[in-house]
């Protein structure tokens, strides 16, 4: 943020973008190259295929992923992003919500007598021993 410059939300800025305004052009980029150095660390780590992006900053198109890959071809080995790509997520359930139900899903179908009791008193609430 420069001095002097109004703040603005995210809505606000991804609307100026698409009008090319280059103010928020400038601050959305370095947005994306602050995430892109932390996904450098992670892609470092775990050497994904795929990278796969949603929610508002993906908002910014084309911008958006050439961003990240100008950040991804200074930082990352040739190796590394030669067979790699990036997805935007077309979904349109709230995808943390996605995730978070998935998980438990997966929680419950490994240990399904950890959420459902074994017998009546259990249930009703009783001991086992009247």
């Amino acid at each position: 943020r420069q001095t002097g410059c109004q703040e603005a939300d995210a809505a606000q800025i991804l609307a100026l973008v698409r009008q090319q305004d280059p103010a928020a052009i400038a601050a959305y980029t370095e947005t994306v190259r602050a995430l892109a150095y932390g996904l450098v660390s992670i892609t470092n780590i775990m050497n994904p295929d795929v990278l796969v992006f949603a929610g508002r900053l993906t908002e910014g198109g084309n911008l958006f992923t050439e961003t990240l890959w100008q950040v991804f071809r200074q930082r990352l080995m040739p190796e590394q992003i030669r067979h790699m790509r990036l997805e935007i997520s077309r979904q349109t359930v709230d995808p943390m919500l996605l995730g978070a139900g998935i998980g438990a899903f997966t929680n419950m179908l490994e240990m399904p007598t950890k959420y459902f009791a074994t017998n009546t008193n259990q249930l009703s609430g009783g001991t086992k021993n009247g």
